[in-house]
C-alpha cells in the first residue's frame, strides 16, 4: 500500500517442541512438534517486519514439505490451510538485541508487536509474533 517493493527473507526454519509458553497459550502438549520460522520482510531493501511463526504440524501437515524459501509464510497459510477463529493482540516494547539488530535499530528502542494465533476448529493453526520498527502505523476503518 505505500508503493515500496516487498522482499521476503527465511532466516531460520526447524522443527522442534513447542516452547512452554506457547504450549500453554494453544492449550497443546509441550512436546508437540512445530514448524518455527524466523523471517524477515523488507520494504525497499530495509527491514519492514522481524516475524515469529509456529506451524502446529498436527494442525497443517502439509508445512513439513515446504521449505518457506520463496513463499512468506502467510502468504503460503493463506492458500494452504482455512481457519474458523482468530485473536490478535497488539503492544509496544523495547527492541532486545536480536530482533533490533534485524531491524537496523538500536537496542532498547521501541517496537510495534502484532501477535496473531489461528485455530481450525478448535485446533490451533498458527502463532504468529511479527515486530516492526517504531515507524509502523497501523489503521483501521470500519
Amino acid at each position: 500500500a505505500t508503493g515500496a517493493v516487498y522482499r521476503y527473507r527465511l532466516l531460520s526454519r526447524e522443527i522442534t517442541s513447542a516452547p512452554g509458553g506457547l504450549s500453554a497459550q494453544l492449550s497443546v502438549s509441550s512436546d508437540t512438534q512445530m514448524v518455527h520460522l524466523r523471517c524477515l520482510h523488507m520494504a525497499d531493501s530495509q527491514p519492514y517486519q522481524f516475524e515469529d511463526r509456529w506451524i502446529n504440524r498436527d494442525a497443517v501437515p502439509a508445512a513439513d514439505s515446504e521449505t518457506f524459501e520463496t513463499i512468506n509464510p502467510n502468504e503460503w497459510l493463506v492458500k494452504a490451510v482455512p481457519f474458523t477463529d482468530a485473536e490478535f493482540a497488539f503492544r509496544a516494547a523495547a527492541a532486545d538485541k536480536e530482533t533490533a539488530a534485524l531491524l537496523g535499530i538500536r537496542e532498547d528502542e521501541p517496537v510495534f508487536i502484532a501477535e496473531r494465533t489461528t485455530w481450525l476448529g478448535g485446533k490451533p493453526v498458527t502463532f504468529a509474533r511479527m515486530h516492526f520498527r517504531n515507524s509502523y502505523r497501523m489503521v483501521t476503518r470500519i
